[in-house]
Formats: structure tokens, sequence, C-alpha cells
């Protein structure tokens, strides 16, 4: 899918990806810190079980613990907060930008066509490949 400045029918427009940049990292940070807020109960009771193999067993399980609950929670996060943005994206925002009159437009407003030098020849599909012999 190829958008066309609504202004000035330029090929040349970039998405912006605002909303999914700054909700895809608050998704991120949130999503660690209440895994690891959510873990602190697993966190005891591995530094309990831990306890048994020493003082060195307690410090690590509880730190590896935390770490794979902050990766597993922030990558989670990170994939939620990431859709939503593109959602925001694409319904609210004026999420393209014309890089050569610099107007700044939505998906909704934006005229989708085809590039005409994205099909040489009328090439559509597999059926009729031009170059196929």
């Amino acid at each position: 899918m190829t958008l066309r400045c609504p202004r000035c029918e330029s090929w040349q427009v970039a998405e912006r990806r605002l909303a999914r940049r700054i909700v895809g990292a608050l998704g991120t940070l949130a999503g660690a810190v209440g895994s690891v807020l959510s873990s602190l109960g697993g966190v005891e009771a591995g530094m309990a079980i831990g306890a048994l193999a020493g003082p060195g067993g307690a410090v690590v399980g509880m730190a590896c613990g935390a770490v794979l609950a902050a990766l597993t929670g922030g990558a989670t996060g990170c994939v939620l907060g990431t859709r939503l943005g593109q959602a925001i994206d694409d319904h609210l925002l004026d999420a393209h930008a014309c890089l050569s009159c610099g107007h700044r437009f939505g998906q909704s407003e934006a005229p989708i066509r085809t590039h005409p030098g994205a099909y040489p020849g009328g090439y559509y599909g597999p059926d009729d490949d031009p170059y196929d012999d």
C-alpha cells in the first residue's frame, strides 16, 4: 500500500509513528515494573528455597527471578503498547508526513493508490508474470 500526499500528490510519504513509539515505551516500562512488583512473592519464596543452599543461593535466586520477570513483563508490555500506539496513529493522529511539502495527514484523508512503478508491465500476480517462459 502506497499513500499519496493529499495536498501535493507526492509519493514521498513517511510514517511518523509518534504514538507507537511513546505508548510502546510506556508499555515496556509498565510491564517491567508490574512484573517485578507482582513477582515479589515469588522472589521471597525463591530466597527461602535458595537459603537452603546458603546465602549466595538466596541472592542469586532473587536476582534471577526479578530480572526474568522484568524482561518477560517488559516484552509483553512493549508488544501491547506498540499495538495500542499503532491504533492511535492510524485512527486519531496525523500519522503520515509528506517529505515534499511537509503536510501532515491521517490515513483516512490519504488517497490509497498504486504507485505507477510498483508493478512493471502490469504484473499483478504469479500467473501474470511477464518474465515467466
